[in-house]
Parts: C-alpha cells; structure tokens; sequence
C-alpha cells in the first residue's frame, strides 16, 4: 500500500491512499467463495453454484462492500504508518474504485496539535494572594456608592496574609458604619475544620452552605 502526506493548513492534512488491485481482487474472491458455500439459486444445490454464477449475481454488491471495508481499515493503516493522530473522521475522495484497478482516495483530515510536555523540575509555578489594602476598600465602597449595604467577608485560610486581610476588612467595617457590616466567616468556621476540602482553602458543600447562610444573615 502507498501513502503520501502533505499539510494543507496547520493542522490539516491530505493523504492519498493507494492499494494494490491485488488485495482487492483478493478480498472480492474470498468473499465470493464464502457466499457460494451457503448461496440459494434456482437450478442449483445450496452450496453448487459454480463460482462464476455466484460473482454474476453478487459480484456487483460484494465489490461495493469491500471497497467500504478497504477505505476503512486502509486508512487506519495509513495514518497508524504515518505516525498520525487523526482528530475527527476524514473526508474521503475516491480516485479509482473499479474492479481490476488500484483503490485510490485522497482523505482530508484535521490531527490532534502536537504538545511537548516540559520536565517537572523546570516547571515554574506562581502562588497568587489575595492581599486586601486600604485603598481596596476604598476603591469598593465608593463602587458601591448608594448601595444600602455592603458585606465584607473575612477568610480563614492557612495563608501567612490571613490575619492582616482581616484587620483591614474590620477597619474598612469601622471606617464606614452603618452601611458596611462584616460577616465574620473567621470567626464561625475556625472550629469546624470538616467544613473545608483537603487543602482547608476550597469549601466542601456543607461549608458553601454555611457560609451563604451567615453571608444572607448579614445582608
């Protein structure tokens, strides 16, 4: 079988396919001897039909099933040879179908972008904070200018900027009262440890649950 690629677009490819006549022929004669063994035609024993009989009757609906068999398993063939990743199911172009010639195609089809995984140890990670200042604070009340109401939460994280971020968010609750009040998520969740994940920073559902709950009680 012979099978030449060429890229059409980053990620688009065209393959043109070709197999042999040989192994066409050769799966249309074991098909056909299959079906005389069990093949039913008037003037004949089942299984007596001579072969030449049996491909003048079928010869026409075998050659099309083999010819879908082929385009599937040879393109399988062709991009597993070619070392490619198909993403999706190819457009196929028929060249020469007919019997006693090579199948041809030409498939177009887009494969999965090639990704080069970096060695762990070079990887760089970045740990984002979430630092509140008093500028922050500020900036968010005057957003928030006419509003009736305005919530700060607190948090509890085994973060080192922790108590600092609940310092500012008290003093900005000061700095504006009667309008800004503190829901103390600090204070209700410090002794309930089953309320967080793993990584006591994400919340499971009953800590979600809990913390809307104290969030609507100060609203």
């Amino acid at each position: 079988m012979q099978v030449s690629v060429e890229s059409t677009g980053k990620l688009e490819r065209r393959m043109l396919v070709q197999v042999p006549a040989e192994r066409v022929t050769s799966e249309i004669a074991s098909r056909l001897k299959t079906l005389s063994r069990t093949a039913r035609l008037n003037g004949f024993r089942p299984g007596k039909a001579p072969i030449a009989v049996i491909r003048r009757q079928f010869g026409v609906q075998v050659h099309r099933e083999v010819i879908g068999e082929l385009l599937q398993s040879s393109f399988a063939e062709a991009v597993s040879q070619q070392k490619l990743a198909p993403a999706g199911s190819p457009h196929i172009e028929p060249q020469s179908m007919d019997e006693g010639q090579d199948l041809k195609y030409v498939a177009t089809f887009e494969v999965f972008p090639e990704i080069v995984l970096q060695p762990i140890e070079k990887l760089e990670v970045e740990r984002t904070t979430a630092e509140v200042t008093d500028a922050d604070v500020d900036a968010m009340m005057q957003a928030a200018a006419g509003v009736k109401r305005v919530v700060f939460v607190n948090v509890d994280v085994p973060r080192s900027w922790e108590a600092e971020d609940n310092a500012v968010l008290a003093a900005g609750v000061a700095q504006y009262p009667g309008v800004a009040v503190l829901a103390n998520w600090y204070a209700l969740s410090v002794d309930h440890p089953e309320w967080f994940e793993p990584d006591q920073v994400h919340l499971d559902p009953a800590g979600a649950q809990a913390l809307a709950t104290l969030i609507t009680s100060e609203a």
